[in-house]
């Protein structure tokens, strides 16, 4: 397992950014330690909002304002506009929830997920909730916990807040990771699809992704036929292209979130 990034300040932040390929592969290879957390609150900040947030400018704000709290430690990562930002090394017990931390003494601990924004009358979405996503189903897979047992509400620990906004039901949040997780699962689609040798050279993922190149970038895979020979996959950066043989239709999905 690799080492964490170190910590400045008071409360100590990580302070780094990171891209949805760089998060994965860090979550994939953190150390969490003797004591793994087996819960992730969810928050939003409701100020910064999406259009007042300005990178790591605002989350030495957010240290600033934690440290005048008297707080040693924050939440764990920020998912804002512009990616995910690292606060508290996620091996540490944070302060985000009350008594929806955790503690050594209890023998769990929770992730504080902070998203951008201010929730109570919209659902979170764009590329807040893609990077929302991306860490909790990564944190889900990571630490092998289904979403509806691991993501909880900050709203679950206070009577004082609807944090992290009305508009977000756990429902949602569950169903919307599970999808998650079920998409970016490259070994899921394998077993769907099996490894077999195309019938034939397929041109039309090829001419697909040539319109599409911009939003899928490189590919990622080979192509993944169904044993029948009717239906084709092929992995990208950023989605997949899927072939029917027999109408020769193509659909294209694309997703920021493939590992």
């Amino acid at each position: 397992m690799a080492q964490d990034f170190p910590t400045t300040g008071s409360p100590p932040m990580i302070g780094r950014k990171l891209s949805i390929p760089e998060w994965q592969n860090y979550v994939a290879n953190y150390d969490f330690g003797r004591l793994p957390p087996s819960q992730l609150v969810l928050h939003h900040t409701y100020r910064p909002d999406e259009n007042q947030w300005r990178g790591l400018a605002s989350m030495r704000g957010m240290q600033t304002f934690y440290r005048g709290k008297g707080w040693i430690a924050a939440p764990h990562i920020y998912v804002a506009p512009d990616g995910i930002w690292l606060f508290t090394p996620m091996s540490q017990i944070g302060i985000h929830a009350g008594t929806g931390n955790g503690s050594l003494r209890t023998g769990w601990y929770s992730i504080g997920l902070e998203m951008v924004g201010y929730f109570d009358q919209r659902r979170p979405a764009g590329a807040v909730w893609d990077y929302a996503k991306a860490v909790m189903g990564g944190l889900s897979r990571r630490l092998q916990i289904p979403p509806r047992q691991l993501i909880s509400f900050h709203r679950d620990y206070t009577h004082q807040k609807s944090c992290p906004g009305r508009a977000v039901t756990k429902e949602w949040v569950w169903g919307e990771v599970t999808a998650w997780r079920r998409l970016t699962d490259v070994d899921y689609w394998r077993r769907l699809w099996g490894y077999t040798a195309p019938y034939h050279h397929n041109w039309a993922i090829p001419g697909a992704w040539r319109a599409n190149a911009e939003r899928l970038g490189a590919v990622r895979s080979a192509e993944l036929w169904t044993t029948d020979g009717l239906r084709c996959m092929q992995w990208f950066v950023g989605g997949a292209i899927v072939f029917e043989k027999q109408t020769g239709a193509t659909h294209v999905i694309v997703t920021k979130d493939v590992p």
